[in-house]
């Protein structure tokens, strides 16, 4: 009985195989630096914590759009991609319920 089978992929194939290695690490990476610069500038005598980074990771990841998702997984497998625009926020919902 066979159960599977493995495949080892080419080397040096991760920029092409994993599509977040294609633009969406490249964005975070940028706007994490943009949000660290800015707080150094800004507060110039105070301490940077390892909170302030942590807030700023989550901020890093939330700015990511799903456009740049989609592009990334579009030079993968074009089938795969349908243009998804992300979940409807429903903030204003929760607030009235609240």
């Amino acid at each position: 009985m066979e159960i599977g089978f493995i495949v080892f992929l080419p080397p040096n194939t991760t920029s092409i195989l994993q599509p977040l290695d294609q633009g969406v690490i490249r964005c975070f990476k940028a706007t994490y630096t943009r949000f660290t610069f800015s707080q150094i500038h800004s507060a110039m005598d105070k301490s940077f914590s390892i909170v302030d980074c942590i807030t700023y990771i989550k901020q890093a990841m939330d700015a990511i759009k799903p456009e740049t998702v989609n592009a990334c997984w579009r030079n993968l497998c074009k089938e795969s991609v349908n243009d998804f625009k992300g979940f409807p926020t429903i903030d204003k919902e929760v607030k009235c319920i609240v």
